[in-house]
């Protein structure tokens, strides 16, 4: 009762008092500014110009914390700035830009009403060329390279994004290919958990709503096999593979899967069911124990 900290991290309230001061305005003009210095027609890019401009979209997604604060951004022209610093040099040469402008993107793909701003923008493309040549580069070494793998992930969490709740941008983004490399990405990277989980994901958001037109499609890619797989190899895509593959209509799509409900007890601790049952199948026995017979 008398801890001077606050309960939360005050994060939120934080960016919020950051939006109104004029923050997120004052953060995109800067990352406006840095477009001339990503690009490298001499091929040498500007590793100090990338660097802030992959911290500027680390911040302006923190202060991007909510719709009306992501609407602001949409409309200051944010989306074809990111467009324009993912499409460019040093994007491509730096795996930590590329990934947070992917993870500001995604930020904003959460909007509805800013998805359509960024497939019409060419935003599809241009996170695939990022994840394209990220891809390429990761899996040039063995272990593949963590940033470039991270740089996959972020790309692949705005692809899953965009076709969240929105059947015509998941339509967009299978006909530029995106379904396709992302089954091509769980095919060349089957022991990247983050990965896998993002690509699950980025297929289960397309086909949930669009199960006659785009299920077909995905299954003949191999899908079926590769969420089985990804299932098998990672606990965290178990849910994500399970929900693909039961949007897919596969009859396994259950395997491995138990769906549970977590519950707070009384002493603060988190159980399942299953928990649950076996504590009191445990007190039943220590009760027998303890009991003196008549």
């Amino acid at each position: 009762a008398d801890d001077p900290l606050d309960a939360a991290s005050g994060a939120f309230r934080n960016a919020q008092a950051l939006a109104k001061a004029g923050a997120a305005a004052a953060l995109l003009d800067v990352l406006k500014s840095l477009g001339p210095l990503l690009q490298a027609p001499d091929e040498q890019v500007d590793a100090s110009a990338a660097k802030l401009a992959s911290s500027v979209s680390f911040t302006l997604k923190g202060v991007a914390a909510n719709e009306e604060v992501c609407k602001q951004v949409a409309e200051g022209g944010g989306v074809e700035v990111l467009v324009a610093v993912l499409q460019s040099d040093a994007s491509l040469a730096t795996a930590s830009l590329a990934k947070q402008s992917c993870v500001l993107m995604r930020q904003l793909a959460g909007s509805d009403t800013i998805k359509p701003l960024i497939v019409s923008a060419q935003g599809v493309q241009a996170v695939m060329r990022v994840m394209e040549v990220h891809a390429a580069v990761a899996s040039s070494s063995n272990p593949p390279q963590l940033p470039g793998l991270q740089a996959v992930e972020a790309g692949l969490s705005v692809l899953a994004a965009l076709c969240l709740r929105n059947p015509p941008g998941a339509e967009a983004l299978a006909e530029v290919g995106a379904l396709d490399a992302a089954v091509e990405l769980m095919q060349n990277f089957p022991q990247v958990p983050n990965l896998q989980r993002q690509a699950s994901m980025l297929l289960r958001n397309a086909v949930a709503r669009s199960k006659d037109l785009l299920g077909p499609k995905i299954l003949a890619l191999g899908a079926e096999k590769l969420l089985v797989q990804a299932k098998i190899n990672h606990k965290m895509c178990v849910d994500v593979g399970s929900a693909a593959l039961r949007d897919l209509g596969c009859d396994n799509y259950n395997e491995g899967w138990t769906p549970t409900t977590i519950i707070m007890g009384a002493d603060g601790v988190e159980r399942t069911a299953d928990d649950l049952d076996e504590e009191y199948l445990q007190f039943q026995a220590a009760d027998r124990v303890n009991t003196i017979p008549e």
